[in-house]
């Protein structure tokens, strides 16, 4: 087994890492975060403890979550959940080509079978050309998860201020 392994930068793997598209995932799970610990502290009148474990609870089940799906724990899920969507792509796509309602169903299905090999070729260009840019996924799941715990640990200074009554 000979695999070729494509050794990149540091500079390359962030660069691949931090699209636009997870950058703005990222930002919008912490400003969920922090709109959910304001609405925890004033709206439900609750003290800063309570609502910093809420903001960093979250914070970290996300993480573990995202992390978990990226190293495979869902990987059934997905790969049903993409079958699925790529069936109805197909029927959807075969809709538009059938001349009349009142076709065979065997001609009914030869467009459905030349429409789904058509979409296949497509997802296997996709995929070669993903395979071509790779991107990595795990330097914003891991900062996310590393900021969490690092927080999480700051934290336990201010739940033994709270269990004395000092705050």
């Amino acid at each position: 087994m000979n695999k070729q392994i494509n050794r990149r930068s540091f500079r390359q793997y962030c660069k691949s890492g931090l699209t636009p598209i997870r950058i703005t995932f990222f930002s919008l799970i912490w400003g969920f975060f922090i709109l959910l610990f304001f609405i925890t502290y004033f709206g439900l009148k609750k003290d800063i403890v309570t609502s910093l474990t809420v903001f960093w609870a979250g914070i970290l089940s996300i993480s573990l979550i995202q992390l978990a799906i990226t190293k495979g724990f869902g990987e059934g899920i997905a790969a049903s959940v993409s079958s699925w969507r790529f069936e109805n792509k197909v029927r959807k796509e075969a809709k538009k080509e059938y001349v009349s309602d009142h076709m065979t169903v065997f001609e009914k299905d030869k467009i459905l079978n030349r429409t789904r090999n058509r979409l296949r070729q497509e997802q296997a260009k996709a995929a070669r050309e993903k395979f071509k840019n790779p991107t990595s996924n795990f330097l914003i799941y891991l900062s996310l998860l590393l900021i969490a715990f690092f927080f999480i640990v700051v934290m336990i200074p201010l739940y033994v201020l709270h269990a004395k009554g000092q705050i």
